[in-house]
């Protein structure tokens, strides 16, 4: 969509949730205790006109909205893969720019696409895969959802941890309190890939409030008002 006025026309006809950043083009949104954030990538990698998105400009609102999220779980979502040995590679500048800021402030999964295939790495740190007891981002491309799948250019490299280009499919994500599950499923509805993270999640906070309660008695001055602290 890109190639048509920077996307024009997909923003106008598509409702994107820009309350926190005050464009379509990036924005970020929760769905139970999973906090999501959409870049634009195309932006980022210069093919934008500084009228419409600047990379500063969404850097420094990433920051901002990952800095103010306390959501248990944080999934970032663009289109260029910084990890990828596809047709296209790797797309070191979404790379350099935004991998620093995903660490820092604990996301758990970033999910990509424009490869035409499939290819989950390892958990990443930098250019390197993470250490043991790193802690780690993996880095997703799924890109088989339609389009002719395509070969992948060189063999399988090391921060690779599985690729597919045989089969056509889409990603089905759950997350259930400190689990998030991930599966790859293909047009017949099999399993071709999974995954899953864990975290140790730390106990809901109580919440307390005061409310009056009114008891009206047979005997006395009625209505009686007391509060009691819920629980």
């Amino acid at each position: 969509e890109y190639v048509t006025d920077q996307s024009q026309p997909y923003l106008d006809n598509f409702y994107l949730p820009d309350e926190s950043s005050g464009t379509e083009r990036y924005y970020s949104f929760d769905w139970g205790h999973v906090h999501f954030v959409g870049l634009d990538s195309n932006c980022a990698i210069g093919l934008a006109s500084r009228d419409r998105c600047t990379l500063a400009d969404q850097k420094s609102w990433l920051e901002e909205d990952l800095a103010r999220s306390d959501a248990a779980w944080k999934v970032v979502y663009f289109h260029h893969p910084p990890w990828s040995s596809g047709e296209h590679g790797s797309q070191l500048k979404m790379r350099r720019e935004f991998d620093p800021l995903f660490q820092k402030y604990g996301v758990d999964l970033v999910l990509t696409g424009h490869d035409h295939n499939y290819e989950p790495s390892h958990r990443m740190v930098g250019d390197d895969v993470a250490a043991a007891g790193e802690r780690g981002i993996p880095y997703l491309v799924v890109g088989g959802g339609g389009a002719n799948l395509r070969d992948f250019s060189d063999s399988k490299p090391s921060w690779s941890a599985v690729r597919n280009n045989s089969d056509y499919g889409f990603l089905n994500v759950q997350v259930e309190e400190g689990t998030l599950t991930a599966e790859l499923l293909t047009t017949s509805g099999e399993v071709a890939d999974s995954f899953t993270l864990t975290k140790q999640l730390p106990p809901p906070k109580p919440q307390q409030s005061d409310f009056s309660l009114i008891v009206e008695g047979q005997r006395g001055v009625a209505p009686h008002q007391a509060p009691f602290p819920a629980e």
